[in-house]
């Protein structure tokens, strides 16, 4: 009898199980993926001003990405999303506008930088065509990728982080334009396979304004890095 009762509570709560299963709405099935992107920046063409610390220059995108096959053998893959981008500069100096709103690193006396970060955040909307050697199906497999990206610069902010001669530790923050561009514009390369790849972005804008940027040159953007993709 025992038994038999056991049989049965097994089988009720199996048959209420299935039913709450086949009650759930069903999740949806988005055709993307999202995609993250991992870099170092760097600057081209730029003034003393701007020389950069190595690892504290990160970058991070995290974009919508979808694949069209045009055939087995090639791809059109546009994504949208937003990029997170550091520059961070080896001079202990203060960043900000003078009068007449041109960017200048002015002395900040007395103290010793520990940080000094510009900031910048961009909507950004990547492009590219992929070549698959081995060919695919369904964008899985090795490839190679060329395209193009533009942004449009959402905000941007300082941070200075430093210590005065008494030993206190201070951290400054700005919101400004600080003489930058608007928008950005370039051209990526990829070389992988769908879940991880490697990538190199090169921007053809200059990241400050015309004549808006400290010294004498106006300095482009580049970012070398890693992607996954399958979220």
């Amino acid at each position: 009898m025992k038994k038999s009762i056991g049989v049965l509570i097994v089988l009720i709560c199996s048959t209420m199980l299935v039913a709450q299963q086949k009650d759930r709405p069903s999740q949806p099935d988005f055709p993307g993926e999202i995609m993250l992107d991992f870099g170092l920046n760097g600057l081209s063409d730029r003034g003393n001003d701007l020389a950069l610390k190595a690892w504290p220059s990160k970058s991070f995108g995290i974009y919508y990405n979808r694949i069209f096959m045009l055939s087995q053998k090639f791809a059109f893959s546009p994504s949208l999303g937003l990029a997170f981008e550091q520059y961070a500069f080896e001079e202990d100096m203060n960043f900000q506008e003078d009068g007449d709103r041109n960017v200048t690193f002015s002395d900040i006396d007395d103290v010793s930088v520990k940080k000094n970060k510009l900031a910048v955040n961009y909507l950004e909307l990547p492009v590219e065509f992929r070549f698959y050697p081995t060919k695919s199906v369904a964008g899985e497999g090795l490839f190679i990728g060329l395209g193009g990206v533009a942004g449009l610069r959402i905000n941007a902010r300082t941070k200075i982080k430093y210590t005065t001669a008494d030993d206190e530790t201070r951290v400054e923050k700005l919101r400004d334009t600080f003489g930058l561009n608007n928008v950005r514009y370039g051209v990526q390369a990829r070389f992988g396979i769908k879940g991880i790849n490697v990538f190199y972005k090169q921007y053809f804008s200059t990241l400050f304004k015309s004549g808006r940027a400290p010294g004498e040159k106006d300095a482009t953007a580049y970012t070398i890095g890693v992607n996954i993709t399958g979220f």
